[in-house]
């Protein structure tokens, strides 16, 4: 099972991308205001992890399900 942190983390993940719809434009912007507030490594955290959640979406994988 993931541990919280984790689970939050994709969670946040597949929710920007959804409310993004994957926009790079969109997606830049989140990432600015999210490097404002909480700084440059918890926007590239989230950047990493909308990318990881991306492909999982891409390739077919199911998302919702504990590992």
């Amino acid at each position: 099972m993931n541990s919280s942190e984790e689970w939050r983390r994709e969670c946040e993940a597949r929710e920007h991308l959804r409310r993004t719809n994957g926009d790079p434009l969109r997606v830049k912007a989140l990432l600015d205001r999210v490097k404002a507030k909480r700084g440059e490594a918890a926007a590239e955290t989230l950047r990493q992890d909308m990318r990881t959640e991306y492909r999982r979406v891409q390739s077919g994988a199911d998302t919702t399900q504990a590992e």
